[in-house]
């Protein structure tokens, strides 16, 4: 976790896999963290900063980000 104030981590929690991306739930006062494997979404009190709640996906994927990185002839030279 980070502060936004202070410019600093102050706090880590382990992860159960390589999160895919995080946010953040001002009314429930949550951060929603999508781990890639095990596929699932941590609900992580910000609270507490531990987890609250968890949903299974199913099952993994690859990103269309990942896909694309994959393959980087699908990208156009913008450098000329």
């Amino acid at each position: 976790m980070i502060s936004l104030a202070e410019r600093r981590v102050i706090a880590t929690i382990v992860l159960p896999g390589r999160p895919r991306w995080a946010v953040f739930d001002r009314s429930a006062d949550a951060v929603y963290v999508n781990i890639q494997d095990p596929a699932v979404i941590l609900a992580i009190g910000a609270g507490t900063l531990t987890e609250s709640s968890r949903i299974e996906v199913g099952a993994a994927r690859t990103s269309k980000l990942e896909q694309a990185a994959a393959r980087p002839r699908d990208f156009p030279n913008l450098t000329t």
